[in-house]
């Protein structure tokens, strides 16, 4: 059973609800209604990303997590989770484990992607900005690791670069200094 439902109350579409207001605040979809959103989320396709792709989304952090063996790449994304700065709270099941058990959280994480059973990871290409995972990050490393494609849903929205916050715009400058080796 996907221990992601099995979480009480976890719904798909209000989490990415949720997690996407960040970017409406700063110009994504900024002129859609909510009933306008969801049903671009609800028709968006969902396939599979190859795990090299997922380095070239704005907000990945899966240039993190590479490395020659699945063991170094595994042991990359532990450390790395582990020191990602995440609001968990205890509201659901697995962010209740995550902050009691981050080990063991990590470790069912990698199994429950290895077996593909998770929900998909939303994918957002904004247009005239670039793509942007919300709501999945640490799905996306843990693809990543373990070197499989990555179930996504790739959600089409418009963006008024005029209204852009430069926040969302540095997740993009983010990207490009890890794939040129640059430090911050």
């Amino acid at each position: 059973m996907n221990w992601y439902k099995k979480a009480s109350n976890y719904s798909e579409m209000k989490d990415f609800m949720e997690e996407f207001q960040w970017y409406r605040d700063r110009g994504v979809a900024s002129e859609l209604t909510d009933e306008e959103i969801k049903k671009i989320w609800t028709e968006s396709p969902v396939g599979y990303t190859d795990p090299v792709d997922l380095d070239r989304i704005g907000n990945t952090y899966t240039p993190e997590v590479t490395g020659e063996s699945e063991e170094e790449r595994i042991n990359k994304f532990i450390e790395w989770a582990k020191t990602e700065n995440r609001e968990d709270s205890a509201e659901s099941e697995w962010g209740e484990k995550r902050l009691r058990d981050t080990d063991g959280y990590l470790r069912n994480l990698l199994v429950s992607i290895g077996r593909g059973d998770y929900p998909p990871v939303n994918i957002v290409e904004a247009e005239g900005l670039g793509s942007f995972i919300v709501g999945g990050r640490t799905r996306a490393a843990a693809a990543r690791a373990l070197d499989v494609p990555l179930m996504t849903r790739k959600i089409k929205m418009p963006w008024k670069g005029n209204e852009a916050n430069k926040e969302i715009e540095d997740l993009f400058y983010k990207f490009d200094e890890k794939n040129s080796g640059e430090q911050k």
